[in-house]
């Protein structure tokens, strides 16, 4: 299985047993992983196998700096480690957002997605959309 190599920026999405990672290296890749649960003939869960990245793109240099550019001024570093609602979410998400940048490294966890709204991770979830919009597949 591949390494994607040196994270910069990554965002997992998990819904009950179903899991999607984006993950963009240091260097510009973009990759990808997914665990999807899937249901035999008789509607039990079954395994999907293994998830295996999968590269997707790589950032033009110009998308690369804007991204990494997004993460400082985002205020991301300063964020507490989780982030709850203010009310009861109902099958409601779990983000996870990891970032690493000039030897800092933070992640922080949204529960109840999209119940928790937090501006750091709204701009930094545009500025990566924005980054991978000018990527080259």
């Amino acid at each position: 299985m591949p390494d994607p190599g040196p994270l910069l920026l990554e965002q997992r999405i998990e819904s009950g047993d179903d899991e999607f990672v984006r993950r963009v290296t240091a260097g510009g890749e973009v990759w990808t992983r997914s665990h999807l649960m899937r249901r035999d003939a008789d509607g039990w869960p079954a395994e999907a196998g293994d998830p295996e990245w999968e590269r997707e793109a790589t950032l033009p240099a110009p998308a690369l700096a804007r991204l990494r550019e997004a993460i400082e001024r985002s205020g991301f570093f300063s964020l507490a480690a989780e982030q709850h609602p203010d009310v009861n979410v109902i099958r409601g998400s779990t983000h996870v957002w990891t970032a690493e940048l000039d030897g800092r490294r933070h992640a922080t966890t949204l529960y109840g997605v999209p119940g928790v709204q937090v501006p750091a991770v709204t701009a930094l979830a545009d500025a990566l959309e924005d980054a991978l919009a000018a990527a080259d597949a």
